[in-house]
């Protein structure tokens, strides 16, 4: 699993649990979060060292509740950079394509 997907896969599992703690502890001092992702379609490593990384996603958000099942497309971008042998998100962006 390249760097990109694992960063990806433990965001996407943090959110999954509802897990502030697990969320948050993704995250570096100071950071930017905006949206949220489930990456079904494809990731795109643009940047990748040892150090830093940049992706690209698209993929679908899913929102569950006792009525049934919304979907929509999502775009996602990561910034990510490692600390002490951990990956820490430095920024997150997911937005909703618009029909305007």
């Amino acid at each position: 699993m390249s760097a990109a997907h694992a960063v990806l896969a433990a965001l996407q599992s943090a959110i999954d649990a509802r897990d502030l703690d697990a969320l948050t502890g993704l995250f570096d001092e100071p950071s930017v979060l905006v949206g949220t992702l489930r990456p079904r379609r494809e990731v795109i490593p643009v940047h990748e060292t040892d150090t830093l990384i940049a992706v690209t996603a698209f993929g679908d958000i899913v929102v569950t509740s006792p009525e049934g099942e919304d979907r929509s497309p999502i775009r996602v971008s990561v910034m990510a950079t490692r600390i002490d042998g951990t990956w820490r998100l430095k920024q997150f962006h997911g937005s909703i394509p618009s029909d305007w």
